[in-house]
């Protein structure tokens, strides 16, 4: 009776000893220059999760140096994993990383942006390779700056729709407790209606209409009805002017943040943002058409409002450049190719010293409304060529978190959302 528990141990230990044996081997196998043979070794243990870390790194650095091409598609898109896995573990493990494996965060930088270059150049070389350009550009996440400005000249020639990642909502996990809607009086002075059936104890905003002020999306979080984080809803206006109870908008919503930002002056394309980067969906026979990237000519670390003007010519968005700038309002031309042209930074007044927040263009394409973040509502006069800005008027101060709003087109009646509150102008 004592005899299968100690085999079995042993045969444990055993297990264990060949799993870093395997990581062993791969390293050095690396230093003889055996790169195909490192990688299948490599390969065998990035997904066992003590030895993750090690295991990515080195397919890293083999992958650069073998021929198979889609190795290298492949190595690029585990790259976050490895890094992000590598800065969550505790500084006993990373010392210890270091003294067996030499990994450092910079050494997994460094082996990335190797086999970065690598896929690059051969790129670059083999322009006929449309497929595997493509592949290239839809797999890469971090762009390191000394290859920025040659892998924006790929992004232009990409010939198929980027592909999203997105995770979809899952019906079993689906929350089934119904909302509770709650009333609550405008701000004090102020020409708002409150607008009921739509606000719950939970927050909704980001209100955004369809031209014919039927449909309206909106966000809504820490709802009873919520999936997870922000998710979609959309209400339809009733004949006597009221709102359907609000739906969840399922194939938009997600495990992670989500939000109907703008919708096309046909109602036929919605603008969403996705995990902090836009996409764009097209409404089909059957339905809406799976959200895609926005492909811009530059590196943002964070796009949120974002919308096309009502002619197709020009896109308008908020956007952090680095994780600690501040958001500041852009907008990108469309090219005769129907690419979007590089983004250019809108100047004074609109950009201010803090954040500059809810880019919002008028159907009349002469009055442009942002919200700088803790000052005012500022009104300015449409872009002419050069750049003209005109300060027209503002309103009363915003709160610190920024207002977000639309205006149906050829009228005065919009929507305006503060914390936690949806009301009607």
């Amino acid at each position: 009776m004592t005899r299968f528990p100690a085999l079995l141990i042993l045969a444990l230990l055993c297990c264990a000893v060949s799993l870093s044996a395997q990581v062993k081997k791969g390293f050095k196998l690396l230093d003889n220059r055996e790169y195909d043979k490192a990688l299948i070794c490599f390969q065998k243990d990035v997904n066992t999760p003590d030895k993750s870390i090690p295991a990515g790194y080195g397919i890293l650095k083999a992958a650069a140096s073998v021929k198979e091409t889609s190795t290298w598609i492949a190595a690029l898109g585990s790259y976050e994993k490895t890094l992000t896995a590598f800065n969550e573990t505790d500084p006993k493990t990373q010392k210890k990383l270091t003294s067996e494996f030499k990994i450092t965060k910079n050494a997994i930088e460094q082996a990335y942006n190797g086999l970065f270059s690598t896929t690059l150049v051969y790129v670059e070389k083999h322009q006929n390779s449309t497929a595997f350009r493509d592949s290239f550009v839809n797999v890469v996440t971090v762009v390191p700056k000394q290859y920025k400005a040659r892998f924006n000249k790929l992004m232009i020639l990409q010939s198929t729709k980027p592909v999203s990642k997105r995770e979809k909502l899952d019906p079993a996990k689906k929350s089934k407790k119904k909302p509770v809607y709650v009333d609550r009086k405008p701000p004090e002075g102020s020409r708002l209606e409150f607008v009921k059936g739509v606000n719950t104890a939970g927050s909704e905003y980001i209100p955004v209409l369809s031209s014919d002020g039927k449909i309206m999306y909106f966000v809504g979080s820490d709802r009873d009805d919520n999936y997870k984080g922000e998710d979609v809803y959309y209400a339809e206006r009733q004949a006597d002017g009221s709102w359907s109870e609000p739906k969840m908008e399922e194939f938009f919503s997600g495990p992670i943040n989500e939000a109907v930002v703008s919708m096309s002056a046909d109602g036929n394309n919605l603008v969403l943002f996705i995990g902090g980067k836009p996409h764009l969906s097209t409404r089909l026979e059957t339905g809406w058409s799976e959200p895609s990237p926005i492909v811009l000519q530059r590196d943002f670390a964070w796009i949120g409002m974002a919308s096309i003007t009502r002619n197709g010519e020009a896109l308008i968005f908020e956007a952090k450049k680095g994780p600690l700038d501040d958001v500041d309002i852009y907008i990108a031309q469309r090219k005769k190719g129907g690419k979007w042209d590089i983004p250019f930074e809108l100047g004074n007044p609109v950009n201010t010293s803090s954040d500059d927040r809810t880019p919002f263009l008028h159907s009349d394409f002469k009055t442009f409304i942002s919200v700088p973040t803790g000052t005012e509502v500022t009104a300015v006069s449409m872009f002419s060529k050069p750049p003209d800005w005109m300060i027209l008027g503002k309103t009363g101060p915003s709160p610190k978190t920024s207002e977000q709003g639309s205006i149906l087109p050829e009228t005065s009646m919009g929507f305006v959302s503060r914390p936690l509150e949806m009301l009607h102008i």
